[in-house]
């Protein structure tokens, strides 16, 4: 397994050309808020033919590196890239995702600017679930605006609570314990508009 895990690094340094692969995660994280990262369709050759690397200093992989998923916390605000090379029968794939890293804003602070005033210009009123993948599911506002910021919360049957700042947020759940609960802030330079579903028991069942 080693001498697998010896090719690879070294395929990773010497290799100018790779097949693509897909990593599965949020591009927008919160510092000190672990999020796990995974490929999609993993065709590696074993469970260890998997290496993560963060480019810059304020990522931390925690986890084994040479596995399909990983655990990441971010320690400080900034930018980065994580990648992942894996080794497959057709040879090596490679991948990466551009990481901004943002203080943590809590969903339930004071917001500094007015709710749903009159002139409000902030006209989503709704947002809907889409299956990106099997055991990922998507969330898209009916309208979107790239001059507002959006921050989304679910909270698992479990009770944990996973943020996004992203646009269209990306979020894992689990057919027999789901998503309970979904909330959306958006804000604008004007106002601030909040909107939430719940979600009973059966509805990931045949989601």
């Amino acid at each position: 397994m080693m001498k697998k895990i010896l090719l690879l690094m070294s395929l990773v340094s010497s290799v100018a050309a790779f097949a693509q692969c897909t990593i599965v995660g949020e591009e927008i994280l919160e510092v000190n808020r672990s999020v796990t990262f995974s490929i999609e369709n993993d065709n590696a050759q074993c469970p260890d033919c998997h290496l993560w690397r963060a480019k810059g200093d304020n990522l931390r992989i925690q986890g084994d590196f040479r596995k399909g998923k990983v655990s990441v916390t971010p320690l400080a605000v900034g930018k980065n890239e994580l990648t992942l090379t894996i080794l497959t029968a057709q040879g090596v794939s490679q991948c990466s995702k551009n990481i901004d890293v943002l203080e943590k804003v809590a969903m339930a602070a004071t917001p500094p600017l007015e709710y749903n005033k009159m002139d409000c210009d902030i006209n989503i009123s709704d947002f809907k679930e889409i299956k990106y993948s099997e055991g990922i599911v998507s969330f898209f506002p009916n309208n979107t605006d790239n001059n507002f910021r959006y921050q989304w919360a679910v909270t698992h049957a479990s009770g944990e609570m996973v943020t996004s700042y992203e646009k269209v947020p990306k979020f894992q759940y689990n057919k027999e314990a789901g998503i309970t609960s979904a909330k959306l802030r958006v804000i604008s330079g004007r106002c601030i508009r909040d909107l939430s579903k719940t979600y009973d028991v059966g509805f990931w069942k045949f989601f």
